[in-house]
């Protein structure tokens, strides 16, 4: 009763505000509010309420802040074909980029503040692109058969963390010839990593029994977290990106075992972090509504595990 659809949460790289979309004034529309206390500062842009905003993806959401916190952008039905919008926050004023897909998901701002990723879908498949805002270039980055969604910049640039149903086809090179994608199970997904100079995918995760979504890495890129329904439930994982002394019999990266960070009996979803690994914002289901939460300090988090 009197609950409202809060989702997409983007937290700012400083930790002091968080954007997310809201159906609280009846169209879901985006709003800005305070990490902190949660008060309500501003709505940026109202949804359902004409040609440029015909809807907010709320179920693949597109939204993410520039590296020092003044512009957003997010991604939008417009037209009948999905665009990027790039809000100035005080200006409270938008741009349109050059950019018409079937389908825009996942938006995801690179720290250097040149470039976003973002998954473009068309009739045929999904991949990962890039955008430079410098040369305005469009870049497929993945064009593969495969499904890839939730990408996400390591710090220095050089790496993108996504999720994907490709199993053990890292590249379009290892498909053999006459392969059919209904010969393939698409059906579970695990986190891989993207080298943005060679074009090479890095398998991370290998937990056959369930989804890995959502990747969030640590600002020195040796954690990543993710959102893994082992249990059943959407909870936060935690794992190594680098080997260790307790390592000793691991040969790759992918079997190197995540630790659970929450255990929550509702699903976790939609993860987004500081700059400084040290606020983590995320969405779940709570009194019968979706609403978000905080939580400080993930990448230090242990759960009690008996």
């Amino acid at each position: 009763d009197e609950g409202f659809y809060n989702t997409s949460p983007a937290i700012s790289p400083q930790g002091d505000k968080i954007a997310f979309i809201t159906n609280r004034d009846f169209f879901c529309s985006l709003y800005i509010m305070d990490a902190n206390t949660g008060e309500i500062i501003t709505k940026l842009a109202e949804g359902n309420q004409s040609p440029n905003f015909e809807e907010l993806n709320i179920l693949t959401p597109g939204l993410t802040w520039s590296p020092d916190g003044s512009k957003i952008a997010i991604a939008a039905l417009s037209h009948g074909y999905d665009v990027i919008y790039v809000f100035d926050v005080e200006e409270e004023d938008y741009i349109t980029l050059p950019i018409k897909m079937d389908g825009v998901q996942d938006v995801n701002w690179s720290w250097d503040g040149m470039s976003l990723v973002f998954i473009g879908q068309n009739a045929r498949q999904t991949d990962i692109y890039t955008y430079n805002f410098e040369t305005k270039e469009v870049k497929n980055l993945t064009d593969d058969i495969f499904t890839d969604r939730d990408p996400c910049w390591s710090q220095d640039g050089k790496t993108i963390y996504f999720s994907s149903d490709r199993n053990s086809y890292k590249n379009i090179q290892d498909v053999p010839d006459g392969f059919k994608i209904y010969q393939h199970d698409f059906s579970q997904l695990e986190i891989y990593s993207l080298d943005i100079e060679t074009n090479q995918v890095k398998r991370i995760t290998d937990m056959p029994s369930s989804n890995e979504v959502s990747p969030i890495v640590s600002p020195d890129g040796s954690q990543i977290l993710f959102i893994s329904d082992l249990n059943g439930i959407n909870n936060i994982h935690k794992k190594k990106l680098v080997f260790s002394s307790d390592d000793t019999f691991v040969n790759d990266i992918k079997d190197i075992k995540s630790v659970p960070v929450t255990n929550s009996q509702s699903g976790l979803y939609q993860l987004s972090a500081s700059k400084d690994g040290k606020k983590l914002a995320f969405s779940s289901l709570y009194k019968s509504s979706f609403n978000l939460f905080l939580l400080n300090n993930p990448f230090d988090f242990e759960l009690d595990v008996k």
